[in-house]
């Protein structure tokens, strides 16, 4: 677990001490997850417990950012060293199937992390927690 309020040397991509930190995880999954939602067939990404106890960091993210932070909900990202491993958790909607959907998720989280960081992930797991039957 990282803690946010905790100034890390590798809290900036290109620090030279190559130790990533809780701004690179944010960023990983804020591309991470705007590359799933705009997936066809997503419903919507799901939050897990991991995404309630983030919600507390938000007041703290925005007084250290000035932003408001990124919406992750439904993405957890770890990273050790060169190692990012990306978890998206989604509902999909129903119109295609499920498995489709999930790997046209996976492809591209993994391009759309790929061109917006300067490191690639290792690892992308795409859970689909429901189908919303199209009603």
């Amino acid at each position: 677990m990282t803690t946010p309020s905790v100034d890390r040397p590798g809290d900036r991509f290109g620090d030279p001490s190559g130790e990533p930190g809780p701004v690179t995880e944010i960023r990983v999954a804020a591309a991470a997850a705007a590359a799933a939602r705009d997936t066809p067939g997503v419903a919507h990404l799901q939050p897990g417990l991991w995404a309630l106890v983030h919600q507390l960091g938000n007041e703290l993210w925005t007084r250290t950012t000035g932003r408001p932070r990124p919406d992750t909900a439904g993405v957890e990202v770890a990273v050790d060293g060169e190692l990012v491993a990306i978890d998206v958790t989604l509902v999909t909607d129903g119109r295609r199937p499920a498995a489709l959907v999930a790997g046209d998720v996976q492809r591209r989280v993994e391009l759309a992390v790929r061109a917006s960081c300067p490191m690639g992930p290792t690892r992308v797991a795409v859970h689909v927690a429901d189908i919303a039957l199209p009603g």
